[in-house]
């Protein structure tokens, strides 16, 4: 008998993983639709091509997120207010908050769910998908929205991990 749990078990992990590669199937095909479905401009820009400018935009981009604290201005009290009210709140309740999280064995599941739409590999996935849809088809705003994707991603991710350092 306990064999034929084990089995059940894995048979529903297996329909799961299907389900999960039935759903990443569908994304990428609606993404290609997307790309598929823009019309490429008449002319092209003369400025040099995003590939040959990727690690200096990413260089660029970083000295400008590092260095925008020191530019911040007085009409910029509008948005850090509530970003420091509610990053107080936050930080405040998190002992309860997590404590609470886990006695609800429901959440986690479903956490863990969504936030393979924002893993590395997802959004890395998007990007590439775009990118080389928009070189196959000649489409510049395809290819474009793949670049500026993996560059926001690799931004995004150098700061990440620096702030885990500090």
């Amino acid at each position: 008998m306990n064999g034929k749990i084990k089995s059940a078990a894995s048979i529903g992990e297996s329909f799961r993983r299907c389900r999960n590669s039935i759903q990443s199937i569908f994304l990428l095909i609606f993404f290609a639709a997307a790309c598929l479905a823009q019309n490429p401009p008449v002319t092209q820009p003369t400025a040099p091509s995003l590939e040959k400018q990727f690690f200096k935009n990413i260089l660029r981009d970083q000295k400008k997120i590092w260095t925008a604290p020191f530019r911040l201005r007085g009409e910029d009290t509008k948005w850090l207010i509530p970003l420091g009210a509610a990053t107080t709140a936050l930080i405040a309740t998190d002992r309860r908050t997590s404590s609470e999280v886990g006695r609800n064995g429901s959440l986690p599941v479903f956490s863990r769910r969504v936030s393979y739409g924002g893993a590395f590999y997802t959004a890395g996935g998007i990007a590439a998908g775009f990118y080389l849809i928009g070189q196959a088809t000649k489409n510049p705003r395809a290819r474009e929205t793949g670049l500026l994707a993996a560059e926001a991603l690799i931004n995004s991710g150098i700061v990440a991990q620096s702030l885990k350092l500090i």
